[in-house]
Order: structure tokens, then C-alpha cells, then sequence
């Protein structure tokens, strides 16, 4: 028994650690935030319902909705594997392409 609670220990300590942290690749960051993504859309999507003519929701609603689907997206194309060997930049083109229809559409 004490074996097990001094890995949980072990495993705890190496996710608060910085340095832990600092090492993660690009994919698995994705892979947090597509979860955080998840998460604040079922936040904010009720919010919205609730106040439709708030514009701060509507902007943070379009952003989230749209990093969400295109870190989709590059999921999608990494399974298929079309995007294995290039993974760092068809994520960096998606949130680029993500960013470009943000901006058309906040200012539209």
C-alpha cells in the first residue's frame, strides 16, 4: 500500500512542477486546451442563451467556437494521418485560419 501512495505522490508532484509543464509539445497543449475549449463552451453557451445581446459573450462565444473547431480539424486530419509529419505547422496554419475568420466575423 505504500508503494501506491508514494507513486500518487510522485504523480502529483510531476504535474505541479514548472519545469513539467515547460517540456509539454505543441500537440499535447492542443490537446489541454481543446479541453478547456470544451468546458467553457458548455459555459458559456447557456450564458449566451440567457443574455443573447451581450456582446462580451458573443465575442468570447465566437473565439472559443472557433479554436474548438479548428483544433478539430487538425485533430480530424492528424487521424486520418495527413498531418502527422507536419503536426507544428498544420496547427500554427488552423489557429491562424481560426484567427483571420475571428477577426471577419467580431468586426463584422
Amino acid at each position: 500500500m505504500q508503494k501506491h501512495a508514494s507513486q500518487v505522490e510522485e504523480y502529483r508532484r510531476r504535474w505541479t512542477r514548472y519545469a513539467d509543464w515547460a517540456q509539454m509539445y505543441p500537440g499535447m497543449w492542443a490537446w489541454v486546451l481543446q479541453r478547456l475549449a470544451a468546458v467553457l463552451l458548455l459555459v458559456l453557451l447557456p450564458w449566451h442563451w440567457l443574455h443573447p445581446y451581450s456582446q462580451g459573450v458573443r465575442i468570447a462565444l465566437l473565439a472559443v467556437v472557433i479554436f474548438h473547431g479548428m483544433n478539430g480539424i487538425k485533430t480530424m486530419l492528424n487521424d486520418l494521418g495527413w498531418g502527422i509529419t507536419f503536426h507544428r505547422p498544420l496547427l500554427l496554419i488552423l489557429l491562424g485560419l481560426g484567427v483571420v475568420i475571428f477577426l471577419y466575423f467580431a468586426l463584422l
